[in-house]
């Protein structure tokens, strides 16, 4: 177990379109977006883990994952709700059951994080994005970036 967990920034490229057009407009460069891949572990109802590939997302004001990952952790007690992005439009909203579960994040180098306490939004559905939000990872961790060894820290504060 670790108390500092190290992710490095994954660099993805944007569309040449697009990059063209910002630099004829802005005059600069702006060929790739920033992601951060980082492995989450959840406790299962039968004690054994379920390993997660997910982004985490300082954008996401809570985790989310597909339903078939609710079903395979085993999560059965759950708030229903509705979530929006950027558009607020019904055909934008994401219908999701909010639960609570534990888990653990792995780093790049194998380190783990001590287990805690995660709300999660498990979609009804099975075409959406893992993505690890700020919701609890903010409470239970101190975040530093670092843009040029483009790498995320993660320290435990508990």
């Amino acid at each position: 177990m670790s108390s500092r967990l190290v992710f490095p920034f994954e660099e993805t490229r944007i569309s040449p379109k697009i990059a063209k057009a910002i630099k004829e407009e802005f005059g600069i460069e702006f060929s790739f977006i920033i992601s951060v891949p980082v492995l989450a572990q959840f406790l299962k109802a039968d004690g054994s883990w379920r390993t997660v590939e997910a982004v985490f997302d300082t954008g996401a004001g809570i985790s989310l994952l597909p339903r078939y990952e609710g079903r395979e952790i085993g999560v059965e007690r759950y708030a229903p709700h509705k979530l929006t992005g950027i558009s607020k439009r019904e055909e934008c909203l994401v219908p999701v059951k909010i639960s609570r579960v534990k888990p653990r994040l792995i780093d790049s180098q194998g380190s783990t994080s001590p287990e805690f306490e995660l709300w999660v939004a498990f979609a009804e559905r099975d075409d959406v994005p893992s993505i690890l939000g700020v919701k609890d990872i903010i409470n239970s961790f101190k975040l530093e970036t670092d843009p040029e060894e483009k790498k995320l820290y993660l320290t435990w504060k508990k």
